[in-house]
Parts: C-alpha cells; structure tokens; sequence
C-alpha cells in the first residue's frame, strides 16, 4: 500500500510538459518500430500494384521516403490536441461540480492515461509477427473494438469511425483518468468516473455524431 501511494505521489509532483513528452516519445517508438517492420515499400507497393503503373509506384515509394520525417515532426502536435480536448473537458466539468483543481494536473492525468493506448500497438506487433501483413490488415486493426467484430468491406462508410472508437480500450482509458484523479486528489472513484463519463463522454457521443453526419453527407 505504502509503494502504490510513493507512485501516486511522485507522478503528481512530476513536471507536466516533462511528462507529456515522455509519453509522446514512447507511441512515437511504437510508430516508428511498427512501420518499419510493416509499412514497408513491398507492402507499399503490393497494396497500389493496381491502381498505379511501375513507375508512377516508384516515384511515390521515393517520395514517401523523402518526406517520411514529417509524420514524426507532425505527431507531438497531433498528440497534445488529443490531450488537452479531454483535459480540457474534463476540467470544465470539474469546475462545474465546484472541485478545486488545476487544469495541469488534470492534462498530466489524461497524457498518463493515454498509455493505455499502447496496448493496441503492442498487440499489433505481436499479431502481424504471426499473421500474413498488408495495407489494408494493417488499416483495420483495431483489436477489442466493435470494429473488429465486422467484415470491414461489408461495414457502412459512416459507422467504421464509431466502431473504431468503441473499444475495450476506450473504456479503461476512461476507468484510468478517474482512477488517477481519485488517487491525486483523494476523491472517490465513483465521483471521478461520473465526472468522466457524463462530461468527456458526453462529448466523444456528440463528436461520434457529428463525423457519422459528415460521412454520410460526403457518400
């Protein structure tokens, strides 16, 4: 018990960017590991052999090779915006219900919990060490999600982002920002949960809406 609070409480004094970064350092890892050793140009190439000719496929593999980089220098800005809309939420709802706290330690709360999302990844590499790998295998992996439940050619335009979203994952990603602001700010877990589920999950519904809307108005 003593052990689980010195975690808890070096977490909470540690530096917010400090910590934003480590995490971001470690899915970058993920993403450069796992396309290098599955997005390769044979993959590539095999995925577009009928779309494109030999040569137009060349030129794009060398390109893709000269802008690589800015996938990775893009990522840290992509993942900060996915942290602080649910901080941010989750804060408004805080300050709603009246609940003193900061917006750091509520950004720090939801970059921590966001490693959860690294399970998926590890999953990924594991499975397509074993299984037969292609662009569109590799596209529609989303393992424990409703997504992955369904044939995705058989599955409407408009509902493969929600499924995506809905996810095993998705729910402990939920369970670990109320169990981290119940242990930082000696809340209980129940008051935290509600917390994030009427107000970050309120708005996820509202953004599934709006992108299903958009899907549909596109096809």
């Amino acid at each position: 018990m003593e052990n689980k609070t010195i975690f808890y409480i070096n977490l909470y004094y540690k530096n917010s960017i400090f910590i934003f970064f480590q995490t971001c350092f470690l899915f970058l890892l993920f993403h450069f590991i796992i396309d290098r050793l599955y997005f390769t140009d044979e993959v590539f190439f095999a995925h577009y052999y009928d779309v494109y000719s030999t040569t137009k496929l060349n030129h794009l593999i060398e390109l893709r090779h000269k802008w690589y980089w800015v996938s990775y220098v893009i990522f840290p800005f992509l993942f900060l915006v996915k942290c602080i809309i649910p901080a941010a939420i989750i804060y408004l709802g805080m300050y709603i219900d009246k609940m003193e706290v900061s917006f750091s330690s509520v950004f720090k709360v939801v970059v921590i919990s966001q490693l959860v999302f690294i399970i998926p990844e590890i999953i990924k590499l594991v499975w397509f060490n074993y299984n037969p790998i292609s662009m569109d295998a590799l596209r529609s992996f989303h393992p424990f999600s409703l997504y992955s439940l369904f044939d995705p050619i058989l599955l409407q335009e408009w509902l493969k982002y929600p499924f995506k979203i809905l996810s095993l994952f998705e729910v402990l990603y939920w369970f670990a920002i109320a169990l981290f602001l119940s242990n930082f700010l000696k809340r209980g877990f129940d008051e935290m949960l509600k917390i994030v589920v009427v107000y970050y999950g309120s708005f996820l519904f509202c953004w599934m809406v709006f992108v299903m809307f958009i899907s549909i108005s596109n096809s």
